[in-house]
């Protein structure tokens, strides 16, 4: 049987969310595209980082998930360890060595005693970056990861039973509407002032992606009994690129024109309420559509020149590989470059930003994914147990 030679779509998905995060980060000017009429077409080169950051998430959940519901770990002390470690194999090496390495070198006031908390934080995974000192913001995303892979086989242990459609289906539902529910809470409160520590960063809030990307295993593994309903009526990528440029757009002329300075940073009801929602069910869809069908299929070939070249879209798969390193490093990056390349034209002040920026993010990531990411991962696969 020849093996496939298919686009691994969750490494394209993760490379063109790294991508995105950092345009969105790069910040885009505004009322620069200005066509026939006066009306600002603008907000096509904005990109929204939170919903891609979500991507990451439903990412996340699903293939945790996927490593439960297909046996590999088992609800005993020694496999829930197991599955523990691999993943503080996979995060930990370049999360504390890009600590190590942007503590020394950009955000040194961290070294100062009295911000040893703050340093506490950050290496512990209880860091946002809302925190009252500069560092690599983007880092708050690892902490809410880490603290999913602590859950994570608990929450297995009450999902197991869960294998009607229907009733996946219901719990999906359930969770949604309870993360609605407390945004609701959080913006009809002072909370809402605060709306980084208390809506965007914190576990709770990102539950509903995390929860229904874990949940896609059973309603996949059940697929064979959906071929005919709605669930596979239904185009995740047009889906995608609609709730893509309707983010764009609202960001655009509802969250960075705020009506009075008493406004800034205090987010509409439809961004706390209706687009998490909206992600949730869209990047839901997408994850099963690309799922479904080739769940228990062979694996694929590994990715090579020769892969690539047979295949032209698995081009973009190193970008993937390297989305990790893309995330950590190219905050600081854009930091040390925003004050140098100073164009009066704010449209080629961000392309050459943007350019500056993702050139030397890849690079680092190249760099630290053969140095720090690849040896952990091999020594991972050195050290666990074999199976029979």
């Amino acid at each position: 049987m020849d093996i496939p030679n298919r686009l691994d779509r969750f490494l394209a998905l993760r490379a063109i969310a790294a991508l995105m995060i950092v345009v969105a980060h790069c910040l885009p000017p505004r009322e620069t595209i200005i066509l026939a009429g006066g009306y600002d077409f603008s907000w096509l080169i904005f990109a929204p980082g939170g919903l891609y950051l979500r991507v990451f998430f439903g990412l996340s959940g699903y293939l945790i998930g996927k490593v439960f519901y297909t046996g590999k770990y088992q609800l005993t002390p020694a496999s829930i360890w197991q599955f523990w470690r691999n993943r503080m194999v996979r995060v930990f090496p370049l999360y504390y060595f890009a600590v190590l390495v942007l503590v020394v070198l950009v955000y040194t006031d961290l070294l100062k005693i009295e911000n040893w908390g703050y340093l506490l934080r950050i290496c512990t995974f209880t860091y946002n970056h809302g925190l009252p000192i500069d560092f690599d913001r983007a880092l708050w995303a690892v902490s809410t990861e880490v603290q999913f892979y602590v859950i994570a086989p608990f929450v297995y242990g009450l999902c197991r039973r869960l294998v009607k459609p229907s009733q996946v289906l219901g719990v999906m539902a359930l969770v949604l509407i309870a993360t609605i529910f407390y945004r609701s809470l959080v913006w009809s409160s002072d909370l809402r002032l605060d709306n980084i520590t208390y809506w965007y960063t914190p576990l709770l809030p990102n539950l509903d992606i995390f929860l229904v990307g874990f949940l896609l295993n059973p309603l996949i593994q059940a697929s064979t009994h959906l071929r005919h309903t709605w669930l596979n009526h239904c185009s995740p990528l047009f889906l995608l690129a609609l709730l893509h440029f309707t983010t764009t757009l609202h960001v655009y002329y509802q969250e960075l024109r705020n009506a009075t300075s008493q406004d800034v940073g205090i987010r509409s009801p439809i961004t706390f309420m209706v687009m998490p929602a909206l992600s949730v069910v869209i990047i839901g869809f997408l994850i099963y559509q690309f799922e479904h069908g080739i769940y228990d299929q062979p694996p694929n070939q590994k990715l090579s020149l020769a892969t690539c070249l047979q295949n032209p879209w698995r081009l973009i798969e190193p970008l993937g590989l390297i989305s990790y390193g893309i995330f950590v490093w190219h905050m600081p990056i854009l930091r040390q470059v925003r004050g140098i390349i100073t164009s009066p034209l704010p449209l080629e002040n961000f392309l050459t930003r943007l350019g500056v920026v993702l050139f030397w993010s890849i690079a680092i990531a190249t760099v630290t994914y053969y140095l720090v990411e690849k040896p952990a991962l091999a020594w991972r696969a050195n050290h666990s147990p074999k199976t029979p």
